[in-house]
C-alpha cells in the first residue's frame, strides 16, 4: 500500500511537532512515531507511541487509533504528548535546574 496524500500529511504534521519539541526546552527527550496503520471502510488509521528517551520504561502506545481529522484539525497527538510530557515531571526538573 502507497503512501496516500493523508498519509504524507500526517507524517508531515508529526515530523513537524517531533522538530518543535526538539528545538523547545525538549532537546531530543521527547518524540512520536507512527506505530500502526490500518484502513478500514476506505478510512485510514493511525496508531502512534509517545516516546521519552531519558526514560524508555514510559514509552507509551496510544490505545485509540485516529484518523486524519483527529491528527490535522483536533491536534489529538499534540494533546496526548502535552499529557505525556506533563506526566513525565520534566517541568519540575526543569525548574529545579535552573533555580539560581
Amino acid at each position: 500500500m502507497g503512501k496516500s496524500i493523508e498519509d504524507r500529511k500526517v507524517n508531515r504534521e508529526i515530523k513537524s511537532m517531533n522538530r518543535v519539541l526538539e528545538r523547545d526546552v525538549y532537546g531530543n527527550r521527547f518524540w512520536a512515531r507512527q506505530f500502526r496503520k490500518a484502513k478500514a471502510d476506505g478510512i485510514e488509521f493511525y496508531q502512534y507511541e509517545l516516546c521519552d528517551r531519558q526514560c524508555p520504561d514510559r514509552n507509551k502506545v496510544l490505545e485509540p487509533w485516529y484518523d486524519f481529522a483527529e491528527i490535522i484539525i483536533s491536534k489529538k497527538i499534540f494533546q496526548e504528548m502535552n499529557n505525556f510530557i506533563a506526566a513525565s515531571g520534566f517541568w519540575q526538573e526543569y525548574k529545579n535546574s535552573n533555580v539560581s
